[in-house]
């Protein structure tokens, strides 16, 4: 289980199979375990490499917001540890972000994005909703204690968990996958007010164009944490192709995992080949 200790704490990844090197960056508020569907496939034909990255899972809880600068620096030192001297990224929501940043600064042989964006919808933020729907609650809880003793009630903060989740989950969504994806944020509730501080307000813009590695970016129709509009924006880096799955959420990942699989290995059977 490979650490890596900083000034600011410590990352956790982990490494599965062997051959050129892809790196998961996961979302906001996950893990490097919401990869569980794509690990197997990809790392039959590759080296990779799933980070927790700081404030989720195993990794250092955030005393503080950072920057997606920081994360990005925070998988390249992941990298030269690993001594990985060629890369391809794939990252979802927040992981695509901190991907396509990455991309900017350095040697990228293939990118994937999945249901990110890299513009700031400025009509809705949900990252500032979940920061004032944050301050409300603690506000309840200071207020009343009654509140406060309902948070410590598993069942009452599981019911929360189940209703924000449904809202966000395609039609479709089985219900063993909301049982998964509750247990896991109950596990792992990493430091959620510093991540959405960390990435409220983020942009890009039209940098995205610098972007120099081909890429894939797969968006879900249905997305109802980054607007699909803002993601078919990112058909602005140069050398792009877009997939639109009809659908499909914000969690394609794990809702839609075989055609996201099916995707990304084509994807990199063509500029990323696995060795033979």
């Amino acid at each position: 289980m490979p650490f890596i200790e900083l000034d600011g704490g410590r990352i956790f990844y982990e490494v599965f199979g062997s051959g050129r090197c892809v790196v998961l960056i996961h979302g906001a508020w996950a893990s490097h375990k919401w990869w569980k569907e794509q690990i197997p496939v990809l790392s039959s034909r590759y080296k990779v490499i799933a980070v927790d990255l700081r404030g989720h899972g195993l990794s250092s809880e955030l005393k503080k917001p950072i920057s997606i600068d920081d994360f990005s620096n925070d998988i390249k030192t992941v990298l030269e540890r690993e001594k990985v001297d060629e890369v391809a990224l794939i990252g979802w929501s927040m992981g695509g972000m901190i991907s396509m940043r990455y991309a900017l600064e350095n040697d990228v042989k293939a990118l994937i994005l999945i249901a990110t964006r890299a513009h700031k919808n400025y009509s809705y933020d949900p990252v500032k909703d979940y920061i004032e729907r944050f301050e409300e609650n603690v506000y309840k809880m200071i207020s009343s204690p009654f509140e406060l003793a309902k948070l410590a009630d598993d069942r009452y903060r599981t019911e929360i968990l189940k209703d924000e989740l449904k809202e966000v989950l395609s039609r479709n969504a089985p219900k063993e996958l909301l049982d998964w994806m509750i247990e896991e944020i109950k596990r792992f509730p990493g430091d959620p007010l510093n991540v959405a501080l960390s990435v409220s307000g983020y942009e890009l813009g039209d940098r995205i164009k610098e972007i120099k590695a081909p890429t894939l970016i797969i968006i879900g129709d249905e997305d109802k944490i980054i607007d699909p509009s803002l993601s078919l924006r990112l058909k602005d880096i140069p050398n792009s192709e877009v997939i639109i799955l009809r659908g499909a959420g914000h969690y394609l990942i794990l809702e839609r995992a075989e055609e996201v699989n099916e995707h990304i290995i084509s994807f990199l059977n063509r500029f990323y080949p696995p060795y033979h």
